[in-house]
């Protein structure tokens, strides 16, 4: 039980994380002007703000479904 404990913590928590990544690191000037993002920025045929948008509800979503997943190992979700 303890162990299950822990590791559904640091999932919770990795979750919470990316979470306020997706809204807090991922600007749209961030991913317009910074040579990091060329990839995210080209990986589809749709308009830079079109893949901005793709990304940034993506990676909300997955962090609000590993926020779950965590709360239900930890047992805070039924």
């Amino acid at each position: 039980m303890n162990s299950e404990f822990i590791s559904a913590s640091l999932i919770t928590i990795f979750g919470i994380f990316s979470f306020l990544c997706g809204f807090v690191l991922i600007t749209k000037k961030r991913f317009m002007e910074d040579k990091n993002w060329v990839a995210f920025r080209e990986f589809t045929p749709l308009p830079a703000i079109a893949n901005y948008w793709l990304v940034k509800i993506f990676i909300i979503i997955s962090s609000i479904i590993v926020i779950y997943v965590g709360g239900y190992g930890i047992g805070i979700f039924p």
